[in-house]
């Protein structure tokens, strides 16, 4: 029987995982993603078509902040 109070967050400490190389990192089109078996009926090139502009709004967005970090007194 599976234990009821399972606590996925001690067990990734216990195992010294880093959640976010998972959940963060970027992704190359070659890697096989965890849920490629999965049928969405999506196909993935169309899965990445849509993940390029927001891909390229965060990269604008990284270079916005590091800017103004550069240049704010208070930073």
């Amino acid at each position: 029987m599976a234990e009821t109070n399972f606590n996925w967050q001690r067990s990734r400490e216990m195992i010294d995982v880093n959640p976010e190389f998972f959940a963060l990192r970027t992704r190359s089109r070659d890697e096989i993603l965890p849920w490629a078996h999965i049928a969405s009926g999506v196909p993935e090139d169309e899965l990445w078509r849509r993940l390029e502009p927001y891909r390229a709004q965060t990269q604008r967005r990284t270079v916005r902040a590091q800017l103004a970090n550069l240049t704010d007194p208070q930073a």
